[in-house]
């Protein structure tokens, strides 16, 4: 038999959550001006455009490591962002290459957007897949928070552990900046 004390908790929490959930206030639609304070631009395209920086590697179990100077490992990005479709491409000397041509999408929300990316493919002659996503949020008008993620799956691995691990993830985090509109 459960005794009404034991729920006493329970039904505090849930009216609070209750109370909570009645005074959140909808945020407006995608095409209306973003009430924000600090946002001029229109929700549906707060993240439209073109941002470049550098995303920091993230060393294992140690999400807050930065290092200075820069690392070669870091990752120097420029993505470009219009409606549902995205470009990324990579740093390579002085030149940007594509990554993963014509596999990105955009999934924006407000003042935050998602951009990832999917392939497959071969390498030594063994199968790879491999996703790439990149977490949005913006500071403001002209600068956005985004975290990286690479997760790759070695479908049929190599003999030798250390040209292919069978699965393994990287990360990396850091400001890029509106360089387009």
């Amino acid at each position: 038999m459960i005794r009404i004390t034991h729920l006493a908790p329970l039904l505090i929490a849930v009216s609070s959550f209750t109370a909570c959930a009645q005074e959140m206030q909808p945020l407006p639609d995608q095409g209306t001006v973003a009430q924000i304070g600090r946002f001029k631009r229109f929700s549906s395209t707060m993240l439209e455009g073109t941002w470049t920086g550098r995303l920091v590697m993230r060393q294992p179990n140690l999400p807050h490591n930065k290092r200075d100077p820069a690392d070669d490992t870091d990752l120097e990005v420029k993505i470009t962002i219009q409606g549902k479709k995205a470009t990324v491409f990579l740093r390579s000397g002085t030149e940007w290459e594509p990554a993963m041509e014509d596999n990105f999408y955009s999934m924006p929300m407000y003042a935050n957007a998602i951009v990832y990316g999917f392939q497959a493919g071969t390498a030594l002659g063994k199968e790879w897949q491999e996703n790439w996503v990149f977490a949005f949020t913006a500071v403001d008008d002209n600068s956005a928070l985004v975290e990286w993620t690479r997760v790759v799956n070695n479908l049929r691995t190599h003999e030798s552990a250390e040209i292919a691990k069978p699965a393994f993830s990287m990360a990396a985090v850091g400001k890029l900046v509106r360089v387009e509109q």
